[in-house]
């Protein structure tokens, strides 16, 4: 079939992405010419990592048309006219292709219609199974996991990472392996000049879609384990530290949530396991930073409902309220410590006097200084699910109870930042 494209007469030939080995690639490639001579068109779906490998034997710019990874509004409209009247939801138009795909494939309308997933996800599943911990697999598990919180790793970071796992050997190759193990959801492609200055780097690999990357991190994890899976990202941020200014997004309890979010409830106990170690193996290197302290204690907030493991992370707290680091971690250092409190008395029905002073004196203090930070405390008790109620809850179990006299100013001022 390939040779009679090649011998093909006043044709239009269509080729798929992943239709065509690398060498074929290749070949179309520099039969321009010959093609044109022919009076034939070939056109011929690829990913940039495909583009990429053709190398510069393919010169002609004007070959190349790139498609955005987002519909424009009349597309979206059109699929919405299809999808629509099956119980999908509308085309998002802030997400990419990519991300609105996976809404759909794990859809259970697409379920039960398909009665099987997508190929998509199947790809995910066929890369899963044929990884391993072996140390290209543990560097595969870190870039990937780098670009679903970064979005784009620069040729340094790829080399600093590959350098901090004894595999320097690795780093011409790493990038483009990534890319073409995990495509269409990952990508490489060249940096800009001001790019390739600031970052001293070549190319860098680009994430298509967090939701897919997501979903491969968790199935790379179900075969790790949740305490190599959280050495792995321990490692990664200790490497990235030193290259990259945004590192310690990757320890963000936000971050980590949004990777490992789980719809499965019986997968909640171990979606926190991996969490809690990610920080247990980082405490020697972070001890001395506030920010440590304040995502942690975060992290036992939303996944603890153990009291004595609440009071551990209000105690956690302190290192950013004490310390009191830049402006922003220590009002939501004061904050997180109030909410914490908060849903340990709820817990605890309200029954502890000690429990319940600790709280109302902790959302005093988190609002004390509210008339020069109205807005950050508002976005942040808007933030949590239940901060709000805890503050209510508070001031009403206190009011009815003689011990509490002492604090009526305390209750009072709960009362009208409340109104």
């Amino acid at each position: 079939m390939f040779n009679q494209i090649l011998r093909a007469k006043n044709a239009l030939i269509a080729i798929d992405s992943s239709s065509l080995f690398h060498e074929q690639l290749r070949l179309l490639a520099g039969r321009g010419e010959s093609f044109a001579e022919n009076g034939t068109v070939v056109i011929a779906a690829m990913s940039r990592a495909d583009l990429n490998a053709l190398g510069r034997n393919f010169d002609n710019e004007n070959a190349i048309l790139e498609l955005d990874s987002r519909l424009d509004t009349h597309e979206r409209k059109r699929i919405d006219f299809v999808t629509s009247p099956l119980g999908y939801q509308k085309w998002s138009p802030r997400s990419s292709i990519l991300d609105n795909i996976f809404s759909i494939a794990k859809s259970p309308i697409s379920i039960a219609a398909l009665n099987s997933g997508s190929n998509l996800s199947m790809k995910i599943q066929s890369a899963s199974l044929n990884w391993s911990l072996t140390q290209a697999g543990k560097l595969h598990f870190m870039g990937i996991y780098y670009l679903a919180v970064r979005h784009r790793m620069y040729s340094r970071a790829v080399r600093a990472l590959a350098k901090s796992q004894n595999s320097a050997y690795l780093s011409d190759t790493l990038a483009e392996e990534i890319a073409r193990v995990w495509q269409p959801f990952v990508e490489i492609e060249d940096t800009d000049p001001s790019s390739k200055k600031a970052e001293n780097s070549d190319t860098a690999l680009v994430s298509n879609s967090f939701a897919w990357l997501c979903l491969a991190i968790r199935s790379l994890s179900e075969k790790a384990g949740a305490n190599e899976s959280a050495a792995l990202i321990a490692e990664l941020f200790s490497a990235m530290n030193a290259v990259d200014s945004g590192a310690f997004d990757l320890i963000l309890y936000d971050n980590l949530n949004a990777v490992y979010e789980v719809s499965d409830r019986n997968r909640s106990d171990w979606r926190g396991a991996v969490i809690r170690k990610v920080y247990e193996n980082l405490a020697v290197t972070l001890s001395a930073a506030p920010d440590y302290w304040l995502q942690r204690a975060k992290a036992i907030y939303y996944i603890s409902n153990v009291p004595d493991e609440l009071r551990v992370a209000a105690a956690y707290c302190e290192k950013g309220i004490v310390e009191r680091a830049v402006k922003k971690t220590w009002a939501n250092a004061k904050l997180t410590k109030a909410n914490i409190l908060g849903k340990l008395c709820s817990i605890t029905q309200y029954k502890n006097d000690e429990d319940l002073f600790a709280a109302l004196e902790a959302y005093r203090a988190a609002i004390e200084d509210s008339h020069l930070n109205q807005t950050y405390i508002d976005e942040l008790l808007a933030k949590s699910k239940n901060g709000r109620h805890y503050m209510s809850k508070l001031a009403a179990a206190a009011k009815g109870r003689a011990a509490f006299l002492d604090v009526r100013d305390t209750i009072l001022e709960l009362d009208r930042y409340l109104q």
